[in-house]
């Protein structure tokens, strides 16, 4: 099997850093928000084992684009974190819901070939916490 890799981007690393503690918010949960008003910020959403995340994954441009009806894929939450989100600030991650601590990660895009199934694009996200 060959198969090649496109440059990989760093994403997240250092951005989401930073000891920092988490605002006096009640958690919420996934299930708790619904699309009908604008939320009151800062939120702090609470993920836990085992929730579901539906994954809007786009393809879009002239030389490609995904399937129509194509089946979303779904991300599984394996470990429990917090997300802070705000309004003049991007997402933060935090692993104990009280400090924001260091959250890593990279993006992979590649095309290769194999020989079961030929063409094949892929797509990766990895993510690592410096948990002490």
């Amino acid at each position: 099997m060959r198969f090649t890799t496109f440059p990989t981007l760093l994403l997240l690393a250092g951005t989401w850093g930073c000891s920092h503690t988490m605002p006096d918010v009640n958690p919420v949960r996934p299930a708790d928000l619904h699309a009908d008003g604008a939320p009151s910020l800062p939120m702090i959403v609470e993920f836990q084992p085992g929730d579901r995340i539906p994954l809007d994954l786009y393809v879009n441009g002239d030389l490609m684009e995904l399937e129509p009806g194509a089946v979303a894929p779904t991300v599984v939450v394996k470990k429990r974190f917090f997300v802070l989100l705000q309004d003049d600030a991007p997402p933060r991650l935090s692993v104990d819901g009280k400090t924001l601590g260091e959250v890593h990660g990279s993006v992979s895009v590649g095309l290769g070939v194999k020989a079961d199934q030929g063409v094949r694009a892929t797509f990766g996200l990895t993510t690592r916490t410096d948990e002490r």
